[in-house]
């Protein structure tokens, strides 16, 4: 495990897990979300998007935790081992909303200094996100026969997964 792809639901725990990953395999972690905010939400233009990720992926190890199915397909490419935390959507709202609330109009590094809000979008997006992504993630994972994939669906999942973890070093 030297290229990590870790994908999912807002509110799945990517960031989180990124951090356990980091301490555990000493890897050099890159949350996609504190890379596209730029102060006032602004965002890259697609092109510097892709430019971004094109150079991050060259890297010889990374951790990389983020959805954006825009580029999903150029991260997962390169990573050799790929997670999705295909959470139940009820989870993920709970924490997406524990989040907002908890950090409400404090500054967050993974927003890109940006102050945490109340944000209808995204509660939305996490509403939608199995019917709109889990099929054509699902189907792009199939296609990754090379490369370590983990589903985890629930919290049994990801113990079985750190003790594997644990297990390589």
């Amino acid at each position: 495990m030297k290229k990590i792809a870790i994908i999912g639901s807002p509110g799945s725990g990517k960031s989180t897990l990124a951090k356990l990953l980091e301490q555990k395999t000493s890897l050099p972690i890159y949350h996609l979300d504190s890379l596209f905010w730029s102060k006032n939400w602004e965002k890259p233009s697609k092109e510097k998007w892709i430019k971004l990720q094109k150079d991050l992926i060259k890297l010889p190890a990374w951790i990389i935790d983020g959805n954006y199915n825009s580029t999903l397909e150029l991260r997962t490419s390169a990573a050799d081992t790929i997670i999705f935390l295909d959470y139940p959507t009820y989870l993920c709202i709970y924490r997406v909303l524990k989040r907002m609330l908890i950090n409400y109009r404090k500054s967050s590094p993974d927003l890109g200094d940006n102050s945490e809000r109340i944000n209808l979008k995204i509660i939305i997006f996490v509403l939608l996100f199995k019917r709109r992504n889990r099929d054509r993630i699902l189907n792009l994972l199939d296609k990754e026969s090379t490369k370590k994939v983990f589903i985890l669906k629930n919290k049994n999942d990801l113990k079985e997964f750190i003790a594997e973890v644990n297990k390589v070093g």
